[in-house]
């Protein structure tokens, strides 16, 4: 179950946060942030799930440029999810950047952690930590999450090998 949805310099949503339950009822005045968290939970499932690229158009690029906040002046943000199951809480945590010209969406950390314990953590395209690699390089225009390694059929995946 979703129970917590954080977003930072993203369209009208700076350091927000919001905690869910069971069953949920959102309010608010037009231009309040409604659909806005929808959009964010939409991204990131487009984003981790999907494979999607972050700077997909139309309308906009979904991260960075004209999506973050107009009245702030940080190059950065920032987004994470709860999800209880398990027995635990997972979390994951995306940070994203714009570089280059023109202005690129790219990932400058990305973590995912069970009840405070991480998965995995990346930051700048390398795998910082993870119970799954440790050598990993990732692509900054992408996510590392639920990707598997590239293999042939009836090749055992070597996950700690030098790369």
């Amino acid at each position: 179950m979703l129970t917590r949805i954080y977003a930072d310099n993203y369209r009208c949503m700076v350091n927000f946060e919001c905690a869910l339950g069971a069953k949920q009822l959102i309010l608010g005045p037009n231009g309040a942030g409604k659909s806005t968290l929808f959009d964010v939970v939409a991204l990131l499932r487009d984003f981790c799930v999907r494979g999607e690229p972050p700077d997909r158009e139309p309308p906009a690029a979904r991260f960075v440029g004209r999506t973050r906040t107009r009245w702030q002046d940080i190059p950065e943000q920032a987004f994470e999810l709860d999800v209880s199951g398990n027995g635990g809480t997972y979390r994951l945590r995306l940070v994203m950047d714009a570089w280059g010209y023109p202005e690129k969406p790219r990932v400058m950390q990305e973590e995912v952690t069970f009840s405070g314990k991480p998965i995995s953590v990346s930051r700048k395209g390398r795998c910082i930590s993870s119970t799954i690699a440790t050598r990993i390089r990732f692509n900054t225009r992408s996510t590392g999450i639920g990707r598997p390694l590239q293999r042939s059929p009836n090749v055992p995946t070597t996950r700690n090998s030098p790369g």
